[in-house]
């Protein structure tokens, strides 16, 4: 996978475009096998999606974007370490307490 396919989120992005995000830059980090360039450019990405993600202060507002923090957290090698990881799990569960009330 070559990085230069992976953008950062466009400004007014969905929980769910951010997600997806953020998913394809681990991806596109992954595959840069130790290219610094690749790796410089794919953190850039990953950064600014990150930030986005931590900045996040609204419940889901759909089952998909629930399910898919929820996925991130569980999927994360950042457990316990990463403050976006209590952003998305405040989102999943603010839908879900709008769901069952």
């Amino acid at each position: 996978m070559a990085f230069a396919t992976v953008a950062p989120a466009p400004a007014g992005a969905t929980l769910l475009d951010l997600l997806i995000a953020h998913r394809a830059a681990e991806r596109a980090f992954d595959a840069t096998e130790g290219d610094t360039a690749e790796e410089a450019a794919a953190a850039v990405v990953s950064n600014s999606v990150l930030q986005a993600l931590t900045d996040w202060d609204k419940p889901a507002t759909s089952p998909s974007e629930a399910l898919e923090a929820l996925r991130v957290i569980r999927d994360s090698d950042q457990l316990g370490s990463a403050t976006y990881l209590d952003a998305m799990l405040d989102a999943a569960i603010g839908y879900l307490e709008a769901e069952a009330a």
